[in-house]
């Protein structure tokens, strides 16, 4: 029977004890969200769908989030709430459902790579997340959530956490009464607040902090050593309120771990040897590069500059997070260039800048 996580322990936990003050920082890195829609009822969840995530976890474990929201479960053994929140918000057709970054790819899940692997190569971290494990027991986790703003940006956001449990022993039609489910995210920490995801309402500036403290209540049949927690930051789409945004995110404590129920033993477990990078998609910037990039400003409004610092000829081109290309110009023989941006939606895109001999600077870019 699932143990229920009420506001009074909520706040018992909080302000019944003393929270110890740490110490530590938001990672600066940009860090890619990957999920698979999916439902343990799903044939070609088992099938194709199975063998794909198999590939995802080998490949981005140890570099990106991971997730699978199970969604229509009928036994609700592992969907919830949070998984159908954060398919919905994804948007899907059927099942399964790959996406990065909050993108879907539907079906072709090798276009999550790309994607995550993009984002993680520009050199321009605006945002991140990050928590503290600051009390565990058999039955419930608190967090401290910290977000960190590394540079200027306008709008509304959010921070989501979410508890994701790996190597769940459940059934899985086209495989067994007891498949190994990869990263079954478990539901959302929340507060007592009724607004409880909210960061800022009106942007921030460089070097703006905030924190949040939430919590989860665990079921007795999970298993704590097991878990894995994600903090995500979502940006408030400013021309579609229904919509969010994937900022960034972490899944590593900065502070605190697992430890505090009997359930989690001292060993630790065997780590399994991932393959590596194998998305085959080339970003960044070549080590013998004699040219000095630079984009400016960022965030951006109409336009936004394009330095290479030596005369030469390159081309710009912007793409979505999807990787479809919006806008792409060439220069001849010039050391910057102005892009005229007002056909471009706002949002969060990619920027790539490619000079004649080769030499490739990927970054991100918002439009406002």
């Amino acid at each position: 029977m699932k143990r229920i996580f009420t506001t009074l322990a909520f706040l018992t936990i909080f302000f019944g004890a003393t929270v110890k003050a740490q110490q530590w920082s938001v990672p600066e890195e940009n860090k890619g969200l990957l999920v698979k829609i999916t439902g343990s009822w799903c044939t070609y969840c088992g099938l194709w769908g199975w063998d794909a995530m198999d590939s995802l976890v080998k490949w981005y474990d140890d570099d990106h989030i991971i997730m699978g929201a199970y969604v229509n479960d009928y036994t609700r053994k592992l969907s919830n709430p949070g998984a159908d929140f954060l398919a919905d918000e994804i948007g899907y057709s059927g099942t399964p459902n790959f996406s990065g970054n909050g993108q879907t790819v539907g079906t072709s899940w090798q276009q999550v790579s790309p994607i995550v692997e993009a984002f993680a190569a520009a050199d321009t971290v605006f945002a991140n997340s990050a928590f503290e494990i600051t009390n565990i027991t058999c039955d419930t986790i608190n967090l401290k959530l910290r977000t960190k703003f590394f540079e200027q940006m306008p709008g509304k956001f959010l921070v989501k956490a979410y508890l994701i449990e790996d190597h769940v022993i459940e059934y899985q039609k086209s495989q067994s009464d007891s498949a190994d489910h990869h990263y079954v995210l478990r539901g959302v920490f929340t507060t007592d607040s009724t607004d409880s995801d909210t960061v800022t309402l009106s942007g921030a500036n460089q070097n703006d902090q905030f924190e949040k403290l939430v919590g989860i209540g665990l079921d007795t049949t999970w298993n704590v050593k097991h878990f894995k927690i994600a903090a995500t930051l979502w940006m408030v789409n400013p021309d579609d309120a229904e919509d969010l945004i994937y900022v960034n995110g972490t899944d590593v404590p900065q502070e605190g771990d697992f430890t505090g129920c009997s359930q989690v033993e001292e060993e630790e477990d065997e780590e399994e040897e991932g393959s590596g990078n194998q998305g085959g998609w080339t970003v960044g910037l070549d080590e013998s590069s004699t040219h000095h990039f630079e984009i400016y400003p960022n965030p951006a409004s109409d336009y936004v500059t394009v330095s290479v610092g030596q005369s030469a000829d390159f081309s710009v081109e912007i793409m979505d997070l999807l990787g479809k290309t919006v806008l792409v110009q060439s220069s001849v023989s010039k050391n910057s260039a102005l892009i005229n941006l007002t056909s471009v939606p706002s949002g969060l895109y990619m920027i790539s800048i490619e000079t004649e001999n080769g030499e490739k600077h990927l970054d991100r870019i918002v439009v406002r």
